[in-house]
């Protein structure tokens, strides 16, 4: 069972409507209150609390679903050898710091934009930091999409508030790397490089 809260005002006095995903997939109407900040980010902390664990549990079938340990994909992610600087073309709004998910994630520095480019994951073989540390969520607020080529990068979702982590369904991740491994065979296949 997971509790949400639809916040329906802007004000510090705010009304919310708490629910309770009931087994059958439909909602019962806990209460109907008015609550000040402190309440509501109380309640916020707390959803993102379960949406963490459902994450993580999600993290677990997703190396049942590509047949690999937990072990194998943090030696993976690990490696430090194809770790690059984030290019300086742009000024990016992120920063590393301590995630609830696991270990260290990206974070926005201010709010980004749904549809903005957030920094480049991978430049031709090598991995940024948005490639190494972004984390695992059911609900992302970015995805990776493919540019010149063989780049990735991370573009926002849907609006980030400043401060929030940013997060990936690596399961999108995988797919756009997959049709990276599938366009680099396709090219040395045909003599390109």
């Amino acid at each position: 069972m997971i509790a949400t809260s639809a916040k329906l005002s802007v004000s510090t006095i705010e009304l919310v409507i708490l629910a309770l995903e009931h087994k059958s997939g439909g909602f019962i109407v806990l209460s109907f209150f008015k609550k000040k900040e402190p309440e509501l980010t109380r309640v916020r902390k707390k959803l993102n609390r379960r949406l963490i664990v459902k994450s993580q549990d999600d993290f677990k079938k997703f190396l049942q679903e590509i047949g690999m340990t937990e072990n194998e994909v943090r030696s993976l992610s690990e490696r430090t050898s194809d770790l690059i600087e984030l290019p300086v073309w742009i000024p990016y709004k992120i920063r590393l710091g301590d995630s609830q998910i696991e270990g260290l994630g990206v974070f926005a520095t201010s709010q980004i934009r749904s549809g903005e480019h957030i920094a480049p994951a991978r430049v031709g073989r090598n991995r940024t930091i948005c490639g190494r540390f972004i984390n695992h969520s059911l609900e992302p607020n970015a995805k990776f999409i493919r540019a010149n080529g063989i780049d990735l990068h991370t573009v926002a979702s849907c609006l980030i508030a400043e401060g929030t982590e940013i997060t990936l369904n690596y399961r999108q991740a995988l797919e756009v790397n997959r049709e990276f491994q599938i366009s680099l065979q396709e090219g040395v296949t045909n003599g390109s490089k």
